[in-house]
């Protein structure tokens, strides 16, 4: 049997040069030239001889036991998408026909079994081993076995940088190489001289782990029995090429790969030849060999077999104890869902919040197989459960904990999730809000909240413009994506009293073209946001006049839509029938390809006051002037008046005062211009609330 050592400089120039003829950049251990620099001579021969006494002890051994039924192994697997959201990106369907692939090549379960020679039928190797994605992470999490990771560039087409990149990546991203089998795929690897690929290489196994451990294929060749992955687990579990040196070289007659049943040969790049044509050496080929570079690949031998399953008793032993079989969740038949219990988890639809009174549904979504569950609801009634998806009440506001146990009867997991459940009170703002987007912090009130869907512009107040003043709620709408949605939602209300319960605000928007389709609709919620019901719908797209128009000025193709005094309009809608504790409005804006759109003066309350620039709805009391600058009237013709009371949108009293006329005088002082509010009590026992604005 001949061996062969490379030099230094040929084994530098094998692994950096990529040659035409190269499909595999696999090399052995005593060629690598990280192992040459560090080694003597006589240590890489040492190495070569060690190497091929192993091959020869294993496929002893595996004679030996020859005729009896051979234990079979797993092999944990992690499969590593090197992608950039590309063709690269393979699909976990894909990946699931690899595995089968992969487990159909090592069983000999060969679809093309009868396109081998007859001389080589009888040598048919079954390693008997089975490869599983790993359905526990490194710690102990629940996980597909498929580990996504986007980079800049997955096609690595300078090798001697691509390869040292894709190391790299390998050293970050690579799960205990130990207990995985490591796989990645990349877009691609190398592109050699003269128009080849480079389709894969692997690490030939070691006495003690290494972080860069386990192979490499390219995206394209997954789905090919006898394929690139087949090959390089080859390599992985200790197979050399059957050619051994440079394919297609008569100088690898002279050379042997260390297995007894595979004979020697030149090899085959890429070919398929006629059985006359498969004679090289002196001797007829295996060329449908797995470790050939033939393009009609399909068995691995006897020989082969022993000398993979020697390595993963030994060198790689670790990979298929029972212990780590557990410790990755690959302890499973491939038929079944895994029988294990890795992680706890339950969800509930609580992404809004609820009011006092309201029951909630809790799912449990445990990954595999919990047989028991134990949950705590902090304020809720039951307090505990024992059943798998509970129904639980809550009646009073608050943020409350919840946590669930589970146990299959060997694992005991618990996950707390803190605050998970917020109850709101269903009258945060009482029975009337009025907010005209002066001196308020979004980021801290509690009258709103601007819910930005998809995280890019959104809501904000500004300054340069208001109806009857500087200052509203805006979104920059000229430069957001169509269909790109936000959403302005008051608190909670109890406006269950009122007599006459109405939502008004202003608006302004201009479209930039005539294909604008901006849409803002007008929802309402009686039990506190948990459904809703859509009162009006404002499109761009409307008819000029209609009363579901949207816009209000004239179409603004280049620059921001800042609106003039006469370039808004006002919305206002009974919800009489929505009247309740918990009462909620919701504008909805969806981005359409128009201009800038501005809300004012929203208005939640009693249409007694919503009037601006007239007296009041209620002709037995009127307040003027409106708008006025802090000094005004109020007279009423139902008795005299006898109290007053002004609050600003906050809710700050500015004004408090008694009376006895029915035509009073109030004075504001200095305060700052906006929107008011007044209360106004009268001799027969009505209050009036009227809504007026200081300039």
């Amino acid at each position: 049997m001949k061996r062969k050592i490379f030099s230094l400089l040929g084994a530098v120039a094998l692994f950096f040069s990529v040659n035409a003829q190269e499909k595999c950049l696999t090399v052995t251990p005593w060629n690598e030239p990280e192992v040459i620099a560090k080694s003597t001579p006589a240590e890489l021969e040492a190495m070569e001889a060690n190497y091929y006494k192993q091959l020869a002890d294993y496929q002893k051994i595996a004679k030996l036991n020859q005729g009896k039924k051979a234990e079979l192994l797993r092999i944990p697997m992690v499969v590593h998408v090197i992608h950039n959201y590309g063709p690269e990106n393979v699909t976990d369907q894909a990946i699931n026909q690899l595995v089968n692939i992969l487990n159909d090549d090592f069983n000999a379960r060969y679809p093309n079994k009868s396109d081998v020679y007859d001389e080589f039928q009888d040598i048919l190797g079954n390693t008997e081993v089975e490869f599983r994605l790993a359905k526990k992470g490194p710690n102990g999490e629940c996980v597909s076995g498929i580990n996504r990771v986007a980079v800049d560039d997955p096609y690595f087409s300078n090798f001697s940088d691509g390869q040292n990149r894709i190391e790299n990546i390998k050293r970050q991203i690579n799960w205990n190489t130990a207990k995985y089998m490591n796989i990645y795929i990349v877009g691609s690897i190398a592109s050699a001289g003269g128009g080849g690929v480079i389709a894969g290489y692997a690490t030939f196994p070691r006495s003690t782990p290494f972080d860069t451990d386990g192979f490499v294929t390219i995206y394209n060749g997954l789905g090919e029995h006898g394929g690139t992955s087949s090959h390089e687990i080859g390599h992985y579990l200790g197979l050399q090429h059957t050619f051994v040196g440079t394919v297609e070289s008569a100088n690898n007659c002279g050379l042997s790969d260390g297995v007894d049943d595979t004979p020697t040969t030149i090899g085959y790049y890429s070919t398929c030849p006629s059985k006359a044509n498969s004679v090289s050496c002196g001797s007829l080929d295996n060329m449908r060999n797995i470790m050939d570079y033939g393009r009609c690949a399909v068995n691995f031998t006897l020989g082969q077999s022993a000398v993979m399953r020697g390595v993963l008793q030994n060198q790689r032993s670790g990979l298929t104890t029972a212990q780590n079989l557990i410790d990755t969740g690959s302890d499973y038949d491939l038929e079944d869902t895994p029988q294990f219990l890795c992680t706890a988890d339950f969800g509930a639809r609580v992404d809004q919040p609820f009011c006092p009174g309201s029951e909630i549904d809790f799912e449990e979504i445990t990954t595999h197989n919990a047989v028991s569950f134990n949950w705590v609801f902090e304020g809720g009634t039951p307090e505990t459960s024992t059943e798998r998806d509970p129904k639980v009440l809550y009646n009073d506001a608050g943020m409350f904990d919840v946590s669930l146990t589970v146990s299959d009867g060997d694992t005991t997991i618990t996950v707390l999730k803190e605050d998970f459940v917020t109850i709101q009170d269903n009258n945060l703002l009482g029975d009337l809000l009025g907010e005209g987007f002066e001196d308020i912090d979004l980021s801290t009130t509690q009258k709103l909240v601007i819910d930005n869907k998809d995280g890019d512009r959104t809501f904000e107040v500004t300054e340069t413009a208001g109806f009857n003043s500087s200052s509203s709620l805006y979104l920059r709408n000229r430069l957001v994506v169509r269909d790109r949605e936000d959403d302005i939602l008051t608190n909670t209300m109890d406006i269950s009293q009122l007599s006459d319960a109405i939502v008004s605000f202003d608006y302004a928007f201009a479209k930039k073209s005539s294909t604008s389709e901006d849409r803002l609709e007008v929802f309402v919620s009686s039990d506190c946001g948990i459904t809703w019901t859509r009162r009006k719908l404002l499109r761009a797209d409307a008819s000029t006049g209609s009363t579901s128009s949207l816009v209000t000025a004239p179409d603004q193709s280049s620059g921001d839509f800042i609106p003039t005094q006469d370039q808004w309009k006002n919305y206002t809608v009974s919800v009489n029938s929505f009247k309740s504790e918990g009462f909620r409005v919701r504008l909805a804006w969806t981005a359409g390809g128009g201009n800038n759109i501005y809300i004012d003066n929203l208005f939640v309350g009693s249409a007694a006051s919503v009037g601006v620039n007239e007296s009041a709805r209620d002709n037995m009391v009127k307040l003027y002037p409106n708008p006025n600058n802090g000094s005004l009237n109020i007279e009423s013709e139902a008795g005299s008046i006898t109290h007053v009371e002004v609050v600003n949108v906050y809710g700050a009293v500015v004004f408090n005062e008694d009376f006895n006329a029915e035509k009073v005088s109030v004075n504001l002082g200095e305060v700052k211009a906006g929107i008011y509010f007044a209360r106004v009590s009268n001799a027969s026992g009505n209050t009036n609330n009227m809504k007026f604005i200081v300039e």
